[in-house]
């Protein structure tokens, strides 16, 4: 099973650094896909009518594109709300109001979300900076995830009953001690003018943000009591799995570093 896991994990991280480090439109072409794929697997997980998956896909596509223009974002939420509303009036005996809640919150969960990437990224030295939403992410849950197997003692929720407070304690001290020696890699390498301090901040935060993010996805599983939301990735579950983190996170590291620094 571990081998499993690091073999998926190798393999994404090749994609993710041929997409981060490639021309933007790469970038944009794989938070594309990767949103996408979430909405299939949320739309599946959640049991919501085929027709509304197919109408996320469509509306997704400003979030996704990240479009300069924000009219033309809201002009898609509107358009989502209004066809949601419509194919219930329309065919109310087989539709499910549910149905409209779901869509509107998958889509801008998802792609609202996931957008967020690429507004750090076009932020000035956002092709450095972006790293900081993938490993805020993912190092908290692997630390997270070793610490809490060789010393988790303390269930942390019962949403949970496999994560630990050794675990969660694990996750933050690792994220925090990643996070700060990227921090002054790129301060030292690229001239990076930002204070050890901020790092410091962000790597508390966005861990612990990182950790709601998996227990809100693990919180959505338990709901419909399913393992994972997907297997396209074995060993780790579906796309939603990996990216239930990074969707808490990508808004947190954009709007701290546009307030604060």
């Amino acid at each position: 099973m571990l081998k499993t896991r690091l073999l998926s994990a190798f393999i994404a991280l090749i994609l993710l650094f041929s997409c981060v480090l490639g021309p933007v439109y790469l970038l944009k072409v794989g938070i594309f896909i990767v949103g996408l794929i979430c909405i299939v697997e949320f739309f599946k997980t959640m049991k919501v009518a085929m027709v509304y998956m197919l109408l996320g896909f469509i509306i997704s596509v400003p979030f996704m594109f990240y479009y300069a223009n924000c009219n033309v974002i809201y002009f898609s939420l509107f358009l989502l709300v209004l066809f949601s509303f419509l194919l219930v009036i329309l065919d109310y005996k087989n539709k499910n109001i549910n149905d409209v809640y779901l869509s509107l919150f998958s889509t801008i969960f998802i792609s609202f979300c996931l957008s967020h990437i690429l507004k750090v990224r076009d932020m000035e030295n956002g092709n450095l900076l972006v790293w900081l939403v993938f490993l805020g992410a993912w190092i908290t849950d692997s630390f997270a995830y070793f610490t809490g197997v060789n010393f988790g003692k303390h269930k942390l929720t019962p949403i949970s009953p496999k994560k630990s407070v050794e675990g969660a304690i694990g996750g933050i001290i690792g994220c925090l001690i990643v996070v700060v020696a990227y921090g002054y890699f790129i301060n030292i390498k690229y001239n990076v003018d930002l204070p050890i301090y901020t790092y410091i901040i962000l790597a508390v935060i966005t861990s612990i943000v990182a950790e709601i993010g998996d227990l809100a996805g693990s919180l959505l599983k338990r709901s419909v009591d399913v393992k994972d939301f997907g297997g396209i990735m074995p060993g780790h579950g579906g796309a939603i799995d990996r990216f239930d983190s990074i969707l808490f996170v990508a808004p947190v590291v954009y709007y701290f570093l546009y307030f604060f620094v």
